[in-house]
């Protein structure tokens, strides 16, 4: 007997359009949904639009699963078009393509998941509410027929840390590892910092973490912390960039050595870029180091024209 060949889920292409639309069309949809009337064409256009793709599952060369996403702005990565054969159901496939467009979305940048779930198609949200995520009356499913009742919308957060680290928000009690960490970050960046400053540092971001006006993010791994970011509010005067009085600064981001290269720098800039953003401000400035200066610019920040002048004691 020829051994079953293994389960396999891979990136999908525009040419598995036809793929999607027989996984699509076995799934048992009701025939009210407009599901029922999507066409290869329409698949292979979905599949073919700028920052979109999915995942297949295969058993050898039957696709029994499918999933697809796709970028609505900067923040939000639909995932759209999950369908499981249902001889295949129970096995977890509709787990695992859930957490690849997660994947995509994690390392992306994006600080959402958005889903849509037909009218007609209600037994599924205890799937999605096992998977984390939360009806959310006040978002808007981009891609929605307009022919069809309004969907339930779904959103789940991405942290974007990988398995086995937990972001968290900094507490005055962690005030002594934020100074360690900033005496590191100096460290590596060559520059005069030692023992004196952070033992100055130490009372001042104490006070600021119990007042508010800093906001400290970290990453713990086996119970330590093993990197952070900060992020200070500053008074600011309303100006045509944002008419906001506060400025968002992000300061301190520091990994430790043995955790780099495993996107945990990224994932604390992306939970600074969402605590700006719900604080309803538009701007968030930083100082670039050489090493750290490729990924800011990766995320979309620019360069300004900010000039220095450090007083000397005969100015």
């Amino acid at each position: 007997m020829t051994p079953a060949a293994p389960l396999t889920l891979r990136a999908a292409t525009p040419d598995d359009a036809p793929a999607f639309h027989a996984v699509m069309m076995a799934a048992g949809m009701d025939p009210r949904s407009s599901w029922t009337r999507t066409t290869e064409a329409q698949l292979h256009a979905a599949l073919s639009a700028p920052g979109a793709g999915g995942f297949i599952a295969l058993d050898g060369t039957q696709a029994l699963g499918i999933v697809g996403y796709r970028p609505d702005g900067h923040a939000t990565l639909t995932l759209n078009k999950l369908a499981v054969r249902p001889e295949a159901r129970g096995r977890g496939l509709g787990r695992q393509l859930v957490q690849a467009v997660e994947r995509v979305a994690a390392r992306g940048g994006y600080a959402r998941v958005l889903l849509a779930v037909s009218q007609y198609n209600q037994s599924v949200l205890p799937l999605y509410a096992h998977l984390g995520y939360s009806v959310n009356p006040d978002a808007r499913y981009a891609f929605a027929s307009p022919l069809s009742p309004a969907p339930v919308v779904l959103v789940k957060a991405i942290t974007g840390v990988p398995d086995g680290y937990t972001l968290r928000a900094a507490t005055p009690d962690d005030a002594s590892v934020i100074a360690t960490q900033r005496e590191r970050m100096f460290e590596d960046m060559g520059a005069p910092y030692g023992p004196g400053h952070t033992a100055r540092f130490g009372p001042w971001v104490t006070d600021r973490l119990r007042s508010g006006t800093y906001l400290g993010f970290l990453i713990d791994h086996a119970a330590q912390a093993v990197a952070g970011a900060g992020l200070m509010l500053l008074d600011w005067p309303p100006g045509h960039l944002d008419a906001a009085t506060h400025r968002a600064y992000l300061l301190n981001v520091y990994v430790q050595p043995q955790h780099r290269a495993r996107g945990l720098a990224r994932a604390l800039v992306h939970a600074a870029t969402r605590e700006t953003r719900a604080r309803g401000l538009r701007v968030l400035t930083l100082h670039a180091s050489d090493a750290g200066r490729p990924l800011y610019e990766h995320l979309g920040f620019e360069p300004t024209n900010e000039m220095r002048l450090t007083l000397t004691e005969d100015q």
